[in-house]
């Protein structure tokens, strides 16, 4: 597979469309029903958390200055131990994968298409993201920024939309409960972003000395759209109705009526989070599908990629049984099976470089990587 580069620009794109991901559809009531109207005060802090990884993970990159994730853990805990981490953070993302597509297929069957079979929704969406892995991350990469401004302008037409149903009363009492509701909103949110994944990304982009803060502009402005999103789903559904919603951003949306004439414009949102969810499902899909021809040698042809696809979406039906299930995996489960590869494997290879003092070196050759050419 040929050496690909990404622009500190389209990183920074990708990051923020991987951060909002499902995000902006399922984690306002999630975070509602763990800090009631605190909940913005979570997603803020569950955001500076996501903030904090970024920079570990980009201080863990400086360190190693690896050609790839694979030669980076092979190289910190030698060939056999990086391999077996390598693979666990490879079925990490497999298993995200299939889950993004139950996501997907769950709500569009659920509020849009009911009389649609999930199967049949699941099956149009993987072709989609089957299709974009064989024409590349590049490609991805491009798309994304394209439609980038499409994003930030259908956001800004729902947040004008709604405004009028904004009533900030129900932000009070402010720290009702305390702090430990608010800490326990940010630590099953954060976790939602897996921004782990986005690590196979980083050694591509062109312009290292650019990687990191694009990174941290991604996830900035990604932190801030959810704040944003929470704020509105508080203040205009309300504490009870927001819980009661699987998916509260969504409802708001529907409440939207401007003189009788501007209303019923869901379909904002619903653009904003398809391409969201199209470029995190996509992301995921690649880098399982690089990871797994990097690490077992296998040959980059379609057939792989479709039989890929085939056993991503089996694991989607099998995962992603009902909503109420999923709702209460993501709540209970979720969050500390992400923290083992978010925070536990980036803490065992940091721990791993510094002990070994200095700046690694590239396997064979006896010298650092080098800077690709900024052409």
């Amino acid at each position: 597979m040929g050496k690909m580069y990404l622009t500190a620009r389209q990183f920074a794109i990708m990051t923020f469309a991987f951060f909002v991901g499902t995000s902006i559809l399922i984690a306002p009531s999630g975070l509602v029903s763990d800090a009631k109207q605190n909940a913005w005060m979570s997603a803020l802090l569950g955001g500076a958390f996501d903030l904090a990884l970024a920079a570990m993970y980009v201080l863990l990159m400086k360190r190693t200055r690896s050609g790839s994730f694979l030669q980076m853990n092979e190289a910190l805990l030698g060939k056999w131990g990086g391999r077996v981490m390598y693979a666990l953070f490879l079925m990490f993302s497999f298993l995200l994968t299939a889950l993004l597509v139950g996501d997907l297929g769950s709500f569009l069957t659920a509020e849009i298409m009911q009389e649609t079979p999930v199967e049949a929704t699941q099956i149009f969406f993987l072709l989609s993201v089957t299709f974009a892995a064989r024409l590349g991350i590049q490609t991805l990469a491009r798309t994304s920024e394209l439609l980038f401004p499409c994003m930030l302008l259908f956001l800004i037409v729902l947040v004008v939309a709604v405004s009028p149903q904004i009533d900030v009363r129900h932000l009070s009492p402010l720290m009702e409960g305390g702090v430990r509701p608010v800490l326990k909103g940010s630590y099953n949110y954060f976790g939602l972003q897996e921004l782990i994944v986005m690590m196979m990304l980083y050694p591509m982009v062109r312009n290292k000395a650019k990687a990191g803060p694009a990174l941290y502009a991604g996830v900035v402005l990604g932190s801030g759209v959810m704040v944003l999103v929470c704020l509105l789903s508080i203040t205009t559904l309300g504490v009870s109705l927001t819980v009661n919603n699987v998916y509260p951003t969504y409802a708001f949306a529907k409440m939207i009526n401007i003189g009788s004439f501007l209303q019923r414009i869901e379909g904002v949102l619903i653009a904003i989070w398809v391409f969201s969810i199209f470029v995190k499902t996509s992301i995921c899909f690649i880098v399982t599908l690089i990871g797994f021809q990097e690490l077992f040698q296998l040959k980059n042809d379609s057939s792989f990629i479709r039989s890929f696809g085939v056993l991503v979406f089996v694991l989607a039906l099998i995962s992603y049984t009902n909503i109420v299930f999923v709702r209460d995996f993501i709540g209970r489960i979720w969050a500390p099976f992400s923290i083992l590869f978010l925070i536990v494997l980036p803490l065992i290879l940091l721990a791993a470089s510094l002990l070994r003092r200095n700046t690694l070196e590239e396997p064979g050759t006896g010298r650092g990587m080098p800077e690709p050419d900024r052409a």
